[in-house]
């Protein structure tokens, strides 16, 4: 834990400064309580695991779920305008309907499997799909 305002001025402590300063998210997350100390080195592991700002915000996304770092890169599925959609994607990338007639295809429930997949097994916050542990 380091005090920024008192911290040798690194390209990291300057990032972090920043980040906090812009009110992000994800930085507001290493802040020790009302101790102005900082998790420097956990705010540098979380943006190391991230590819950008979109990332970042679904990092935020979990760690707000009370969830941990460690665990973002495996259940993190992207980024989806919705449960649906991503269930789509998903009936799509793992070839579910591959053996139904394709005049049958347009009759599949869409719908209803997203809100069977996100019962149990998948949530869906401020526009990401994370896999539940």
């Amino acid at each position: 834990m380091i005090n920024l305002t008192k911290a040798e001025q690194t390209d990291e402590v300057i990032a972090a400064r920043e980040a906090l300063d812009n009110y992000c998210t994800l930085a507001l997350r290493f802040v020790c309580g009302y101790s102005q100390e900082f998790n420097l080195e956990g705010y540098t592991e979380a943006l190391e695991s991230l590819d950008g700002y979109r990332t970042a915000a679904a990092m935020a996304a979990w760690l707000s779920n009370g969830c941990s770092v460690d665990s973002f890169a495996d259940h993190y599925y992207g980024e989806w305008d919705s449960e649906q959609d991503f269930a789509e994607n998903l009936v799509d990338e793992c070839s579910m309907l591959d053996a139904m007639p394709e005049n049958l295809k347009h009759y599949f429930d869409y719908e209803a499997l997203a809100r069977d997949l996100f019962i149990n097994d998948y949530t869906f916050l401020n526009g990401f799909v994370f896999s539940n542990c």
